[in-house]
């Protein structure tokens, strides 16, 4: 059956005379003579709530506690009665969300988070940390049981304060990182350590100025024969300046004492358990055993590596240290090397390590001597904290702290202070003071921008310059 085109009337009404419009919102029931004000309980909630998720007593606590409490009794009455008070303290503080308050049974609600006074708000921050979790997962907590002024803030103080959570946190972020100095000679400073492979104990020896090393099979970890070894290696290539090694038995010994006084170098440990301190001794053992698993002939394997230069370098490790490149199975012509070459980019070269190994870290303050901390508990595999206090800086990041009447050297990152008390609750700032000083700061930051910073780097001619004459 084909459709049929039909075209309903359309005329024009009046708005006012539209009934929808009258029915929402031109009659206004308020403005009917039959209006009557409703009743007061309209406006909150005035009813016994028996599925409340707290116990009796709890809600018994808190009535109580409300009643007794002046603000919120202030607030009680603003709820009930008139909000345009512009003189009154509590009106400013709960303006911005009065919307949200309700009373039921007494006690005061923003949203369903139940309004905790002032004496009860120390025993509902010990029940919100029952379970010692974290900080927000304790805020989240609190978002949907129980509320007052500053209870941010409280519930972090709270928590850092905690004993248990000290003790059972887990290690600090790592600090920016402090570089060794780098002398400018080679052969001033080395670095030492042990190690074992196949069943095996090595020494091996880094300078830290070439990244020349050395290393030599152990017949024991004894004292008196890790120092033969030593003296082998010294007698072969001279005497360095300063010797930095771990804290194992065998340098910490009074053979190793009497040892370095005897051959005049200054010897100089790290801080146990921080293997970072002495890295390049720790990366040269990783080179000796990827030569030892790898190569069948090491030692000439080492001579190959001794021979290759770094990368952003231009001078192998053996030719920074005599001068030359050594004679190896691969032919090679010999060129004149000055000593100090390799040093001017590897100092370039390590301030862009610096650099890049500093990005997310930051140095911890410094501690004081007698000062109440925690340290890591290193003793028989246990990696908590235990409580300890300071007994004096021994260089810019090792301390001697005393544990269980005992003295132990231990890195900053190894120790942190212990918090015995919260940090007393701030009054809340004001949002409009806020955005000022955000507005403000914002601004210095951008002035600050504009001061460029200069280069520092230093300026040297091209090496294909070096034998150009001017006329």
């Amino acid at each position: 059956m084909p459709s049929q085109n039909v075209m309903p009337p359309v005329t024009w009404q009046k708005g006012a005379e539209q009934i929808t419009a009258d029915l929402l919102s031109r009659d206004s029931y308020f403005d009917s003579p039959n209006y009557q004000q409703l009743p007061e309980h309209i406006f909150h909630i005035d009813s016994q709530n028996n599925d409340a998720p707290v116990c009796d007593d709890l809600i018994n606590n808190i009535r109580t506690a409300t009643a007794q409490d002046n603000e919120l009794m202030t607030l009680t009455n603003l709820i009930k009665h008139d909000w345009n008070i512009a003189d009154c303290t509590t009106h400013d503080k709960y303006k911005h969300f009065q919307d949200e308050l309700s009373i039921d049974n007494g006690i005061v609600y923003k949203g369903l988070r139940a309004i905790i006074p002032k004496a009860l708000q120390r025993k509902f921050l010990q029940l919100l940390h029952t379970g010692h979790n974290g900080i927000n997962s304790t805020l989240r907590r609190a978002r949907h049981t129980v509320f007052w002024l500053g209870i941010t803030n409280d519930i972090k103080n709270n928590i850092a304060s905690c004993r248990q959570c000290q003790l059972d946190a887990p290690r600090q972020q790592k600090e920016t990182l402090l570089l060794h100095t780098v002398p400018q000679q080679p052969w001033t400073k080395v670095g030492i350590d042990l190690f074992e492979y196949n069943h095996t104990h090595y020494i091996t020896i880094v300078d830290y100025t070439t990244d020349y090393l050395e290393y030599d099979r152990l017949d024991n970890q004894t004292a008196e024969t890790v120092i033969n070894s030593i003296k082998r290696c010294f007698g072969r290539l001279g005497i360095p300046r300063q010797v930095h090694t771990d804290n194992g038995p065998q340098f910490t010994s009074h053979q190793f004492s009497t040892f370095s006084q005897s051959w005049n170098f200054t010897h100089t440990t790290s801080s146990p358990y921080h293997p970072q301190s002495n890295g390049k001794a720790e990366s040269a053992v990783k080179i000796v055993k990827r030569i030892l698993r790898r190569c069948e002939e090491p030692e000439l394997a080492l001579l190959e590596h001794l021979n290759t230069t770094k990368e952003g370098l231009t001078a192998s490790p053996i030719q920074q240290l005599i001068g030359r490149p050594t004679r190896s199975v691969l032919p090679q012509v010999q060129p004149e090397t000055e000593n100090s070459q390799g040093w001017w980019e590897k100092r370039g070269r390590n301030e862009k390590l610096q650099q890049r190994c500093n990005d997310g870290a930051r140095d911890l303050a410094v501690l004081k001597e007698g000062q109440p901390v925690l340290v890591r508990d290193w003793s028989q595999h246990r990696r908590k904290w235990q409580e300890a206090q300071i007994n004096r800086q021994l260089s810019s990041r090792a301390y001697a702290v005393q544990l269980n009447n005992n003295l132990f050297r231990r890195n900053r990152r190894d120790i942190r202070p212990l918090v015995t008390e919260p940090a007393s609750p701030e009054t809340p700032e004001d949002p409009k003071q806020n955005a000022s000083s955000t507005q403000v700061d914002t601004t210095e930051s951008a002035n600050h921008s504009d001061n460029l910073r200069r280069s520092t780097r230093e300026r040297k001619p091209p090496s294909w310059m070096a034998d150009y004459v001017p006329s």
